[in-house]
């Protein structure tokens, strides 16, 4: 009863709830907490059903009208406040994928909670890779793993590179180059064979890349190629290539979950681990060069929780996988992630 309570108090109250359906809500909590107890546990399908599942489905009932983002949003709250910290678990995980700006406003609250309790909590939040290449760099190799590492679930990856800093020596010719690989890219439905660029998954993702992309611009940034939703059915977005980013711009300081590259110049490696740095996420990071000294430097300055040298950031079950800054904290995978979700005992 408390968790119904809040829930349809939170609505409720919520300016952006429609007001011809407070009425049914207020019906539909009634029906909720009189009648939970007379339904039979005998009952399959409803007598077995948890609690929160109750409401989503009197929810789907009687609030078809509710804006289902509105929906969400008070059900992750819920999720987060209690957070099975009332039951004996040992540690909470909480993976929030997809545009960061919009969700990292509940991770205080789930930090809170787990204090609260005295929990362990693993955060993975995103993040805005860096992809730097130097002069030594073995260009062929270098540009067809940038383009996939860019387009990789059509840009929506946590660890998928989204800053190219290149070395002023190689920059036009890794610009040309790049943006030719971006444009021959076909974009289309994502099960035939030949499709290299699918949809994004929602419409508010297509809406957030198209916004992130046009203010970036009226700020300053180039586009090369892209720049654009498809004219057809779907949340389709061009493939896009942008440069001259203003540092405060979207492009600059977002993590931009789909197709959209960033291109930067430098003068040297000072420069590109000072750019590569300048964000508030450290996920991943990846580094091409055949010069062991500018290889050692990356390893040991770029703040990131994973580098890669002459290779594609990715994830693997036998290795520790996490941020570091707004990207999160703890690890997934390995032995380290196993240790994560158990207390250690001498």
């Amino acid at each position: 009863v408390p968790d119904y309570a809040r829930l349809i108090g939170a609505l409720v109250l919520d300016e952006r709830m429609p007001a011809d359906r407070k009425v049914l809500l207020g019906a539909a909590a009634g029906y909720l907490v009189v009648g939970r107890d007379l339904i039979p546990d005998s009952i399959p399908i409803i007598g077995g059903l948890d609690d929160i599942v109750i409401v989503v489905l009197a929810v789907d009932l009687f609030l078809d009208g509710v804006p289902p983002e509105l929906l969400q949003e008070k059900l992750d709250d819920l999720a987060i406040d209690r957070a099975s910290f009332d039951r004996d678990v040992a540690q909470i995980r909480r993976l929030t994928p997809g545009p960061v700006r919009r969700t990292i406003r509940r991770i205080p609250g789930l930090m809170a909670a787990a204090g609260r309790a005295i929990k362990k909590c693993v955060l993975e939040l995103g993040g805005s890779d860096p992809f730097i290449v130097m002069a030594s760099a073995n260009l062929d190799e270098a540009v067809t793993t940038a383009v996939k590492a860019r387009t990789i679930n059509s840009g929506q990856s946590c660890i998928a590179a989204k800053r190219f800093i290149v070395a002023a020596a190689i920059y036009s010719e890794f610009e040309k180059r790049f943006v030719t690989q971006m444009q021959a890219l076909k974009v289309g439905d994502p099960m035939q064979e030949a499709t290299d660029i699918g949809p994004l998954a929602t419409e508010q993702i297509l809406k957030d890349v198209a916004d992130q992309v046009q203010t970036s611009i009226a700020a300053g940034a180039v586009v090369l190629t892209g720049g654009r939703k498809l004219p057809r059915a779907g949340n389709y977005y061009e493939p896009t290539v942008l440069t001259n980013i203003p540092a405060d711009s979207p492009a600059s300081c977002e993590e931009v979950f789909g197709p959209v590259a960033m291109l930067f110049r430098v003068s040297g490696i000072n420069e590109a681990i000072e750019l590569a740095n300048s964000t508030s996420f450290g996920l991943g990071a990846a580094a091409w060069t055949n010069d062991a000294e500018e290889q050692e430097r990356f390893i040991n300055e770029l703040e990131a929780g994973s580098v890669f040298i002459n290779g594609m950031v990715a994830s693997d079950p036998r290795l520790p996988f996490g941020g570091v800054k707004r990207s999160g904290y703890g690890r997934e995978l390995s032995t380290y992630g196993i240790r994560e979700f158990v207390n250690i005992q001498t």
